[in-house]
């Protein structure tokens, strides 16, 4: 795939700040009380930080579209998934209402795989 090998090493940073009612949706959807200390539930990190793009910018995924262009974080692989093989996540602290996070995305390496669905 070394049509792609331009995107290896790209980064995407999003920030976002985690707001009470984003806090309460989240504990509701897993049936929690809240802490009670100003601290969120871990797991809430999975709800920040999502892409900020408009219906016409999606693809058929639902996923911002790729396309070959420098804006592009993901290379515009002709393919109808997208598969997430690895992440690593470290939580060095609680994570409090009202504070600003942010993400760091890398692309570390991009390689073709087949399977029983194919491609």
């Amino acid at each position: 795939m070394s049509a792609w090998d331009a995107w290896i090493g790209r980064e995407e940073v999003r920030t976002d700040r985690i707001d009470d009612g984003l806090a309460s949706r989240w504990l509701a959807t897993l049936d929690r009380a809240a802490p009670g200390d100003n601290t969120v539930a871990q797991g809430l990190h999975w709800c920040l930080c999502g892409p900020d793009a408009s219906t016409a910018q999606l693809g058929a995924d639902g996923h911002p579209a790729r396309h070959d262009s420098p804006d592009s974080f993901l290379p515009p692989v002709p393919l109808p998934r997208r598969m997430w093989a690895s992440s690593k996540v470290e939580f060095f602290a609680p994570l409090i209402l009202g504070e600003a996070v942010s993400r760091t995305s890398r692309i570390i390496s991009i390689t073709e795989k087949s399977g029983g669905s194919g491609q």
